[in-house]
């Protein structure tokens, strides 16, 4: 059964949305005035079963009228008029769960009620099989608008609540701000409208790889977003055709970004001014500084580029768990104690998993795999998954593993506008084999 709201102040209202939306599966009808509620609500062919209403007290003699239309219904209504309305919340309405809130003390109590409401079986979300949902980073919808695809949350095993329809407008601030509230960086959405999804952020890309104008700070945004929603898919279908025909169509755009010479100096200091958070930007900007050590050491072919752009955006392609992409040898793991002993393992394998990944893609250049293979690898043979010497790790690898560890370093320490001290501590590990060559670039730059 629906719900109808009432609520002429557009911020309460968002704020009051996202609580609502947490405990009603059903539709919510949103009206801006008590007149258009009495309206709506004199009209018996609307079957709605809660009424909330933000009364602001400007007619005693409206609000009255609304709560008599229905008196067999529940009625929230949030006042800061309370003895006033609770008087009108007649005795025909004692036996249901109609409840007036304080607003001089926040909406915190509207949560609760609707709860009880819930209990009640008045209030009902969506039980669902969770095969039937595929989780996506909320990066993968920033540049959709409208979304055209249902936007769920998950509340618990096989519940899920539907927070924006298909053809809602929002604002990447809205994204943020509803994922804050519930402590998420996903949104869920049906296994049947992700082919959808696919489709039109592949047409988005091709639109905007035609394009004869060319904006950085849009096509930085079009590159994250393609990049979690590959990540989300090669999880859930591999990587098939269409995958990585998006993912091939994303490196192309990114080699624009980079350019044909790309300097160390420039992509830092703009990472310190983006200030983005590390996932978000992860990928784009290792392979922006990947390429810009290879530019450094005569290693600027195009080829190389890709290869390095590639090994980028696919190296952690199955990790689960974002709070373990800073870690750098095993035994750092120990202090992971939130880990289950299969996610540890699954952590020591996704190397080796990731790179079998990139064997599946079709007409890339050699190497890529190797390269994912062994980004964890150590000059010391402490690295894994196969624990290699310097000696025994490709050059290109080594450069990977350099600037890898460099961005980890800068991100995590928030030292993004110096690489001196990163250069001294690094000195002694990086000082051997192809390591030493690439090491020393950023020695006689930054010491």
């Amino acid at each position: 059964m629906k719900s109808l709201f009432i609520e002429d102040n557009l911020e309460e209202k968002k704020e009051i949305l996202l609580i609502l939306k947490k405990y009603i599966q059903e539709e919510v009808i949103t009206v801006s005035s008590i007149q258009e509620g009495i309206e709506f609500s004199e009209n018996l062919d609307n079957k709605i079963g809660l009424i909330i209403c933000d009364y602001h007290g400007h007619s005693q003699v409206l609000i009255k009228s609304l709560i008599g239309i229905r008196p067999n219904i529940d009625y929230i209504i949030i006042t800061n008029k309370v003895q006033e309305i609770e008087a009108l919340l007649d005795k025909k309405q004692e036996k249901n769960l109609s409840k007036v809130i304080d607003r001089s003390q926040g909406v915190i109590e509207l949560g609760p009620i609707l709860e009880k409401l819930q209990k009640k079986n008045k209030l009902s979300a969506v039980k669902i099989l969770d095969s039937e949902f595929m989780k996506i980073h909320f990066n993968s919808f920033k540049t959709l608008k409208p979304l055209g695809v249902d936007l769920y949350i998950r509340l618990s095993e096989h519940k899920y609540l539907k927070l924006f329809k298909k053809d809602d407008s929002y604002e990447e601030e809205d994204l943020k701000k509803y994922l804050k509230k519930i402590k998420e960086d996903f949104f869920y959405l049906r296994n049947t409208e992700v082919k959808f999804l696919f489709e039109k952020h592949s047409r988005k890309m091709g639109s905007f790889l035609e394009s004869k104008t060319f904006d950085l700070k849009e096509s930085r945004n079009m590159i994250e977003s393609n990049i979690d929603f590959i990540h989300e898919m090669i999880k859930k279908v591999g990587a098939n055709e269409k995958v990585q025909e998006l993912t091939k169509k994303t490196v192309t755009l990114t080699l624009k970004v980079i350019g044909n010479s790309p300097k160390l100096s420039g992509i830092l200091k703009s990472m310190k001014r983006t200030g983005k958070g590390y996932m978000e930007s992860h990928s784009l900007l290792l392979a922006e500084v990947a390429c810009a050590l290879a530019c450094r050491v005569d290693w600027h072919s195009s080829t190389t580029f890709l290869k390095l752009s590639l090994a980028a955006f696919l190296h952690d392609i199955t990790l689960q768990d974002d709070s373990l992409v800073h870690i750098k040898l095993l035994s750092e793991l120990d202090k992971q104690s939130h880990l289950t002993e299969a996610q540890i393992q699954a952590y020591k394998r996704h190397p080796i998993e990731a790179a079998n990944y990139a064997k599946e893609f079709r007409e890339i250049p050699p190497d890529v795999d190797i390269i994912i293979l062994e980004h964890h690898e150590r000059p010391d043979g402490l690295g894994f998954p196969r624990k290699l010497h310097y000696r025994q790790i490709a050059p290109l690898s080594a450069l990977f593993i350099i600037a890898h560890d460099l961005l980890n370093y800068l991100y995590f320490t928030g030292r993004a506008g110096s690489l001196s001290e990163y250069v001294s501590l690094r000195a002694e590990e990086y000082s051997k084999g192809s390591f030493k060559n690439i090491f020393k670039i950023l020695q006689n730059e930054f010491l």
